[in-house]
């Protein structure tokens, strides 16, 4: 796979996961941090299915402000990532 489109899928992947923490959380003023694109491109990079993603960030228990960031979300991503593994290997 060319350099470019490795970014390219990358890209897609990170903006998937920005648009479904959104919709969980409620529009806002805020736009995505560094730090928020490094949590979900390390998702991507550590080979996470986008689907699996996509659950953990909708199943996240909890109610979210305004404010709230990706950071509130991972722990529910870890856990759908988990799951999964843990039904892949058995």
């Amino acid at each position: 796979m060319s350099v470019q489109a490795e970014y390219s899928d990358r890209m897609m992947f990170v903006m998937a996961c920005w648009d479904a923490f959104v919709a969980k959380r409620g529009p806002s003023a805020q736009a995505c941090s560094p730090a928020e694109w490094g949590i979900m491109a390390n998702w991507y990079d550590a080979g996470w299915p986008l689907r699996i993603v996509l659950r953990g960030i909708k199943d996240c228990a909890g109610q979210m402000s305004a404010r709230s960031t990706v950071g509130y979300v991972t722990p529910a991503v870890q856990e759908a990532v988990r799951q999964w593994y843990k039904g892949q290997v058995s």
